[in-house]
């Protein structure tokens, strides 16, 4: 094997390097659209069958929670495609290994020993690196996927709900958070009464599967 054909990125000179920084820039936008998703499904107001709520702007925060969930599905989508992605260049790491392995245990002359003694060192980092990506990566794509069930479950009765105005954010010192600020037009702000059972399954799925772990690099 000629290491000079090798990177020290572990890649052939003949392969198209995927973007790993996209694939860690997907990864932080998906934990912070999540963490938004969580908040604003468990923050949803009882609405009756006809739609109707105590919360004069509940159609308003269904729909927000919605964009939310879209938004979700093309990530969820983007990291698939990165995974798949990601697994051919793990393997494309672990076969380099492999042959420089094999090809340095025949060596005599010691300076291409070293040679191939840092040729494997930055192979063996990389795999490691791109591995502990693929498991942020899968663990990412699980907690999505649980996260759009609870989300989609929480449905606006009757029809798609649609943005009758976008709250305003909250004065300094408001008690309301930005999630739930008040109309354009004053009317009385009533806490939106969140559900146990799924206030209960959302603590228990945050403890299962965390979010927020950091990257090998």
């Amino acid at each position: 094997m000629d290491i000079s054909k090798i990177d020290y990125m572990g890649h052939s000179e003949n392969h198209t390097d995927i973007k790993l920084k996209d694939i860690d820039a997907l990864i932080k936008n998906t934990e912070d659209l999540l963490e938004k998703l969580m908040k604003k499904t468990t923050e949803l107001p009882k609405v009756d069958k006809d739609g109707q709520s105590e919360c004069p702007f509940a159609e308003n925060l269904f729909a927000e929670k919605d964009e939310h969930v879209e938004t979700a599905v093309r990530n969820l989508k983007e990291m698939r495609g990165y995974l798949a992605q990601l697994e051919k260049l793990i393997e494309r790491h672990h076969h380099n290994l492999d042959q420089i392995r094999s090809d340095s245990s025949a060596l005599q002359q010691n300076s291409i020993k070293e040679d191939y003694a840092f040729a494997e060192f930055s192979q063996e980092f990389y795999y490691k690196r791109d591995l502990q990506r693929r498991k942020m990566l899968q663990h990412l794509i699980t907690w999505t996927e649980k996260i759009l069930t609870l989300a989609r479950a929480k449905k606006f009765p009757g029809k798609k709900p649609k943005k009758s105005f976008r709250l305003p954010p909250p004065l300094p010192g408001s008690m309301v958070s930005s999630e739930v600020a008040a109309p354009t037009h004053p009317a009385p702000f009533v806490k939106a009464p969140m559900g146990p059972p799924l206030n209960n399954e959302i603590k228990s799925l945050m403890s299962v599967v965390p979010v927020g772990g950091k990257l090998a690099i």
